[in-house]
């Protein structure tokens, strides 16, 4: 068996728009310093006219058809008894609850009435988390438990750790279920409480250790809570599935940081730094169809943010939308996100200047729309990559986009370009528009055991010439049309869909019918049901050793990379009118594949991945065998093309000609470069620019 590695490596920059933003500044009060004005605890947008503003120390700012006002003890229409605002909350009869240490203030449009926490209930807060509300009760969720206050009675009751089966005292999230049960969201898991009963699910039950339970959303479908610092997971039928790991691929840092290191796969729930959704601050907000997640992005020193992410996830989780914002100040630390209409609204901390309101409108424009099992990746650059779910894909719709390049990839030999439009299809920075490669294909050669010369090569089907085919070969080294048909398509593998499967199986899930397998991991071609092709096909890990492919024995796709993808292909089904060299009866297994390092690694970021391996299914022996990589560089112009090698290292390189970057060289710059390296059997043979 010899196998060919070819790397591609790029090096470029790239440039983002400014997010155009509305920002409402909030003007000076009597007596409150900037610093007041920054510690802000809670919002409320009621209408694109009307935002409350809770202050720790303060009271209340109130924005009103354009004006502002202040609501505080001092006020003697108001009147509210504490100025250390926790939590506002507006009722589904259209009132506003305020949450303070004194107890709760109501305001019902026109006039205010205030309700003191029960001493004998045993409410004595330090800080309240949520606060939540139906037509019957009003709910608090602190540090000291969940406390209900009954609206017709104007009772407290409470639920603490000390007095009930609650899993911890500290709630961090509330909502109410359409069949009012209290859903809990605690330090320790989720907590379900119905009829005076709790249903507990801790965070070790549900595989998410010491993972506060931050939000829970519902829709008409799903659950979905925000785990911090761990992600977004779907909650159904008491199962949890993890929406961060269909999201977000897993990053190996060892393989970004070591391009020769063999990639292990790991937990799928390991958490990485490098991706946003495991930031300090998190928010999943919205109403009952849309839900919006938004991350703060920090500075190691956790003071400042450096960009806010936005992503939209539909009700029936089937489509992702998102944007990226670009850094808004670096002196800003904009926090509570709330969203009226079209627009999110940002309270913004700014300790140099006033305070503000940054307003965002929802523009379709503003976002890229992914399906949702597709990976997203957030570079520290703040352009967004895809990687598409895994799935089964024609020639014309193959391609190799795991990182910064998105490489056209075909079952026929040759690579990188379109055939039927004759345009190049090897692009960096995607949608950019800008390509080094117009075309590329595998070439081999050698000489029988009679000394006759055979050759199986592309270049640019003149004519409808070519030399491969796809599919395999049977034991008798012949292929035929069954076959061809069968293969005449691309496999392409995400690595967190086989790392979610690995999971799930590991949890028992596969088994008993719980997690339902992928129709693509079912049907991934390692074995096909034919007498006469009996090897091994697509690449898989046999995890009971038996030979054979068997998911719901635990049996997976062998993935590389981030991404990867599989094509068989052979020159013996055709005639070869691009060498007119008779049959080889070769069969190669091809894979290209690719890994996102999100800028750790900008090498591997801008580099893509082909192995081959060759089978010899024919009656000849060949001697004197070469195998190599053919490739019509485009750097620029197609006429300035500059191509050398590197003897020592086995390399070939290429770059542009051209007068501009003789002087850009002349003045110790680097030219822009394209490099091939290749391993063939157990000697390195590496081609580089």
């Amino acid at each position: 068996m010899k196998v060919l590695l070819i790397f591609l490596l790029f090096s470029f920059n790239l440039a983002n728009a400014q997010a155009q933003l509305d920002t409402l500044l909030i003007p000076s009060f009597p007596n409150l310093q900037t610093f007041d004005l920054n510690r802000k605890t809670d919002m409320l947008v009621l209408s694109s006219n009307e935002i409350w503003i809770g202050l720790q120390r303060e009271g209340i700012l109130r924005f009103q058809s354009g004006t502002w006002s202040r609501i505080f003890t001092g006020d003697t229409i108001t009147d509210i008894p504490d100025d250390y605002i926790y939590k506002m909350h507006l009722d589904p009869q259209g009132n506003i609850w305020v949450g303070h240490r004194l107890g709760l203030s109501k305001f019902d449009g026109n006039s205010w009435t205030q309700i003191p926490f029960d001493s004998l209930a045993g409410f004595l807060p330090q800080y309240i988390f949520e606060l939540e509300s139906n037509s019957n009760s009003i709910l608090l969720g602190g540090n000291k438990g969940l406390f209900i206050l009954d609206l017709s009675s104007q009772t407290w009751s409470s639920y603490r750790k000390s007095n009930s089966t609650l899993l911890c005292d500290s709630i961090r999230a509330i909502e109410i279920s359409s069949t009012g049960e209290f859903w809990l969201g605690t330090d320790s898991g989720l907590c379900v409480l119905s009829n005076g009963s709790f249903t507990n699910y801790s965070s070790m039950d549900m595989g998410i250790p010491r993972s506060t339970i931050q939000e829970i959303k519902f829709n008409s479908t799903d659950t979905l809570l925000l785990a911090k610092g761990r992600g977004i997971y779907q909650f159904q039928n008491g199962q949890l599935s993890s929406i961060d790991s269909l999201l977000h691929g897993v990053q190996v840092s060892n393989f970004c940081s070591s391009p020769m290191y063999q990639l292990s796969l790991e937990n799928i729930y390991q958490a990485n730094p490098h991706n946003f959704i495991y930031w300090p601050e998190e928010y999943l907000f919205g109403d009952s169809n849309l839900y919006y997640l938004y991350s703060r992005e920090n500075y190691l020193n956790y003071q400042f943010p450096t960009s806010q992410i936005i992503f939209q996830i539909n009700q029936n989780l089937k489509t992702l939308v998102s944007t990226l914002w670009e850094p808004l100040n670096t002196t800003k630390n904009c926090i509570l996100p709330r969203i009226y209409n079209d627009t999110i609204y940002l309270a913004s901390l700014d300790y140099n200047i006033n305070s503000s309101i940054i307003k965002h409108p929802l523009h379709p424009s503003a976002f890229k729309k992914f399906d949702l099992l597709d990976t997203l990746f957030i570079g520290t650059n703040n352009s967004t990559q895809v990687i598409r779910e895994s799935h089964v894909a024609a020639w014309d719709n193959a391609f190799l986009h795991a990182n910064k390049i998105r490489a056209q990839l075909l079952n026929q030999g040759d690579l990188h370009w379109n055939p039927v439009s004759q345009r190049p299809g090897y692009e960096i920075n995607p949608g950019t528009h800008k390509v080094s490669t117009f075309c590329s294909a595998i070439w081999l050669g050698g000489y029988d055991q009679n000394g006759q010369l055979y050759t199986a090569a592309q270049t640019y089907r003149q004519s409808g010439a070519n030399d491969f085919w796809p599919g395999p070969l049977n034991a008798n080294g012949i292929a035929d049309s069954t076959s061809n048909s069968n293969f005449d398509s691309i496999w392409m593998v995400r690595r967190s869909d086989v790392d979610e499967f690995r999971y799930q199986y590991a949890l028992g899930n596969v088994g008993n019918g719980t997690f339902q397998v992928s129709n693509f991991i079912l049907t991934w071609p390692a074995k096909i049901n034919d007498p006469l092709i009996t090897q091994t096909l697509a690449p898989f890990v046999d995890f009971n050793n038996d030979g054979l492919y068997n998911p719901y024995d635990g049996d997976y796709p062998d993935v590389k990379g981030d991404q990867m993808a599989w094509w068989i292909f052979n020159d013996e089904l055709g005639i070869k009118w691009e060498t007119n060299s008779l049959p080889m009866g070769l069969e190669i297994n091809a894979s290209a594949y690719a890994m996102n390092c999100n800028n750790s690694n900008p090498i591997l970021d801008y580099t893509t991945f082909y192995h081959y391996e060759i089978h010899n299914r024919s009656l000849n022996n060949y001697d004197s065998c070469f195998i190599g990589m053919w490739s019509d560089f485009d750097l620029g112009d197609a006429a300035d093309d500059l191509v050398g090698c590197h003897v020592t290292t086995n390399s070939f390189l290429y770059t542009t000609a051209t007068q501009l970057m003789m002087e850009v060289m002349a003045l110790g710059h680097v030219l822009p470069f394209k490099t091939l390296f290749y391993y063939k059997d157990l000697r390195r043979i590496l081609m580089m620019v």
